[in-house]
């Protein structure tokens, strides 16, 4: 009898455990920041120095220093992302990049030099175009590869050489059509992505419908378009001499009234856009039976863009890591779930092994942030 007490102790303990866990997970918001401006600024001066030591060398185990401090600083449900990638992958993927460069950049000249300027020209443009998109989605999947949750790490599922394909033909059809495309291009691609998220065995899906942005991006390209194209009127007017009855100092005064006006309307709509843009990502956004919401709107955004800006200014730019944790927390608490993720269901998947994806991507300047 002694005996068995012995061994259904563990057992209840490790239950209570559990439970305390699963308690603590359900009373912790869904997404948290738990860095410090004092902490990421120590960081910095560090990552600088030795960077500026070692010629820049250091740069890419600094970049690997802080993206290790914000993911293990970012908690989903009160458990800390952990970020495995090394600084070595980043210096040897830059070192490819940098030869993959001047391939390229060898191809463009061989082209100009056999068929003349114009054609080199094309060349160029059409390398960048498709291998800017190839770049990004390697860099994209090696950070998801390289990011764990309960030990478990993320992946990104298809073809990179597809993905720059498929981008390059809806670039195209943006472009036939004026730009008034663009929106439909860029849920194409946001879907292309979100959609071949995966975590352990189980994938994301994407549910958002790209007619639905392109709808929400009418408002935002008005505000732009009619006022530019009321600005180019008027160009066009003090050109043609059908303004002569103006002084220059009015005219001056004219352009500058106009173009503050124009300015002014496309900063609006740019937070409009960004808005609708994050609200419809999120909300397509769906991991087994829970959802996503997201409450940012116009004006929150606008305080946060602006409380980060005055800290950086105000300070020469020392108090940018304390700009830059309350930029973080103010993203963070926008998010939440509708409906619950069972973790306890996910299991480790095949693990894919991106080893240079990202520093390619820098090489080629198309680096995204951390």
């Amino acid at each position: 009898m002694h005996h068995e007490n012995n061994v259904q102790a563990p057992a209840e303990a490790g239950e209570t455990m559990h439970h305390a866990a699963s308690d603590a997970a359900a009373t912790a918001p869904f997404l948290a920041f738990t860095g410090t401006g004092k902490s990421l600024f120590f960081l910095y001066i560090i990552n600088g120095l030795l960077t500026i030591l070692t010629l820049g060398i250091y740069s890419f185990w600094g970049t690997t220093k802080i993206r290790r401090y914000f993911w293990s600083h970012t908690k989903v449900q009160g458990e800390p992302l952990e970020y495995t990638g090394t600084g070595g992958q980043l210096f040897v993927g830059f070192l490819i990049g940098i030869v993959l460069l001047g391939l390229l950049a060898l191809i463009a000249l061989a082209t100009d030099m056999l068929f003349g300027p114009p054609a080199g020209t094309l060349t160029g443009i059409l390398i960048a175009l498709l291998f800017a998109p190839y770049a990004i989605f390697r860099s994209m999947r090696f950070r998801l590869a390289h990011t764990r949750l309960h030990g478990i790490p993320f992946g990104l599922e298809g073809s990179p050489v597809r993905f720059a394909g498929r981008t390059l033909l809806r670039s195209f059809i943006a472009l036939v059509t004026l730009g008034l495309m663009i929106p439909w291009a860029y849920a194409k691609v946001t879907a292309d992505i979100l959609g071949n998220i995966r975590y352990g065995d189980k994938m994301f899906t994407f549910t958002g419908k790209p007619m639905a942005l392109v709808k929400a991006a009418i408002l935002p390209m008005l505000l732009v378009i009619v006022p530019m194209a009321a600005y180019v009127g008027f160009l066009v007017m003090l050109a043609s001499g059908s303004l002569a009855g103006y002084s220059s100092s009015e005219l001056r005064t004219l352009i500058l009234i106009i173009a503050s006006a124009l300015g002014l309307l496309t900063f609006i709509s740019s937070l409009l856009w960004q808005c609708r843009f994050i609200r419809w990502a999120a909300t397509g956004m769906h991991f087994g039976e829970a959802g996503l919401t997201c409450s940012i709107t116009p004006l929150r955004l606008f305080v946060a863009l602006l409380k980060f800006m005055l800290i950086t200014l105000f300070t020469l730019g020392i108090g940018l890591p304390w700009a830059i944790v309350g930029l973080q927390r103010f993203f963070m608490q926008l998010y939440e779930p509708t409906g619950d993720i069972v973790f306890a269901d996910v299991h480790r998947g095949p693990e894919q092994h991106e080893a240079t994806g990202d520093g390619i991507a820098q090489a080629f300047d198309f680096d995204m942030g951390f």
